[in-house]
């Protein structure tokens, strides 16, 4: 039997899960990690305004958003 994960563990899975259902069309979201999911749930948002369009126009619409987080 696999033993869950203790808490300090759990940040990735957690943000991932959380971009992936901004991805998937939730409009929100619960979070303890406000910074984290805040990055994550911004690229969850471009990538689905992405879908269907050009991946070269996406890809600089990402990069600008990734690098406005830091």
């Amino acid at each position: 039997m696999r033993r869950p994960a203790p808490p300090e563990d759990r940040l990735f899975a957690s943000v991932g899960a959380e971009a992936i259902a901004v991805l998937m069309g939730a409009d929100a979201v619960r979070t303890h990690n406000v910074r984290e999911t805040r990055d994550a749930v911004r690229v969850g948002e471009a990538l689905r305004l992405c879908l269907g369009r050009d991946p070269l126009e996406c890809s600089q619409e990402l990069r600008g958003l990734v690098q406005g987080a830091r």
